[in-house]
């Protein structure tokens, strides 16, 4: 008499096995070959799907792949959790109200994403400015975390919750910046006492951008007119043109 237990069978009796007759014998050798496997449940052979489905533990929330027709093992459950903080109440999943924490953590990843941490920098260091838009998106958000602190919802990161993103997001090209002790380090003593010379000739708006600003932007509408007047004080010809665009060069820095 043939005898089987989990996707185990023999012609002699071993522990744990259940005695079958020789046509469930069969089926189970027919499932082992074909790799779907078997099991012993309730005292009889049930011969497994080739099909799967998951279960999740109701411990951790691991998963589990088991055959679609196999009992689903103690401990474990068919529904899914809904956050990865879901806890097992012995019949369902349930989530628990988020901390203050997790919901400011929910806002700065949503700022994060229009407003990345460089741009800010930048900003900060006299780059372009941060769009308005994306400030006022950011303005909002702030708002939402500031609702859900005090209401707390078990689905917060829902985007219901949370200001839409702006449908255009433009930031600007970043100015090239010379620092003008930058240009003054660069210039020889007879160089610096040339240009010191032209800029004091030189017209009144010239004479704000250089002596009004720590920094010389490269996009300003007045940059042409300082380089040619920096040619021009050097001795104005190819020489003089090449070293004023080392003297003027972006300074490295900004700080």
């Amino acid at each position: 008499m043939p005898y089987a237990s989990d996707n185990k069978i023999s012609k002699t009796s071993f522990d744990g096995a259940i005695e079958i007759d020789d046509s469930q014998y069969a089926d189970c050798l027919s499932a082992l070959l074909s790799g779907k496997g078997f099991g012993v449940r309730d005292g009889s052979v049930r011969i497994f799907s080739g099909t799967k489905r998951t279960v999740y533990s109701t411990t951790d929330q691991s998963k589990l792949s088991i055959p679609a027709n196999d009992d689903t093992p103690s401990g474990y459950t068919d529904d899914a959790p809904g956050t990865p903080s879901d806890t097992w109440s012995g019949s369902e999943w349930e989530t628990p109200s988020p901390s203050e924490t997790q919901i400011k953590e929910e806002a700065r990843k949503r700022i994060e994403e229009v407003m990345p941490s460089w741009v800010v920098e930048r900003a900060q260091t006299g780059g372009p400015r941060i769009p308005a838009n994306v400030l006022t998106y950011v303005k909002a958000i702030r708002a939402a975390s500031d609702v859900l602190e005090q209401s707390p919802a078990t689905n917060y990161r829902d985007n219901t919750h949370w200001p839409a993103k702006p449908e255009t997001v433009v930031f600007e090209t970043p100015p090239i910046l010379t620092r003008k002790d930058d240009v003054w380090d660069r210039c020889t003593d007879a160089e610096a006492e040339a240009l010191m010379s032209a800029l004091e000739k030189a017209p009144a708006k010239l004479k704000g951008m250089w002596f009004d600003n720590p920094l010389i932007s490269h996009s300003h509408d007045l940059f042409s007119t300082l380089r040619s007047s920096v040619i021009e004080a050097l001795g104005g010809d190819e020489a003089s043109e090449a070293r004023a665009d080392e003297i003027l060069a972006e300074s490295e820095t900004l700080t």
